[in-house]
């Protein structure tokens, strides 16, 4: 269930739902360089869709396994010019995908 916000050592904070110890359903974390997921969380793991702001201000919405971009994902850089959409594995483009620069 929810709790207050929990901070971390690092300084990092987490508001969402919880099992046990562990972020668990739906959660919003942030660190103090300004970075933040927000999505589903399964065992302390961003897991399922979710979407993690970059402190540069880069921007990924999409699936997401074991804290990393997996499945289909949209990566949209902060300057608005490029955006990729397609399949990712492990934080990384893989296989079919679009890029766009304006």
């Amino acid at each position: 269930g929810k709790r207050p916000e929990y901070v971390f050592k690092t300084g990092a904070t987490y508001q969402g739902e919880w099992e046990g110890n562990a972020r668990h359903g739906l959660g919003l974390q942030k660190w103090t360089d300004g970075a933040r997921f927000t999505g589903f969380w399964q065992s302390n793991y961003a897991e399922g869709l979710g979407q993690f702001v970059h402190a540069d201000g880069d921007v990924f919405v999409g699936q997401w396994n074991k804290n990393a971009a997996q499945g289909l994902g949209i990566y949209f850089h902060k300057n608005g010019l490029t955006t990729y959409g397609g399949h990712w594995i492990e934080d990384l483009q893989h296989g079919d995908g679009v890029e766009e620069w304006e």
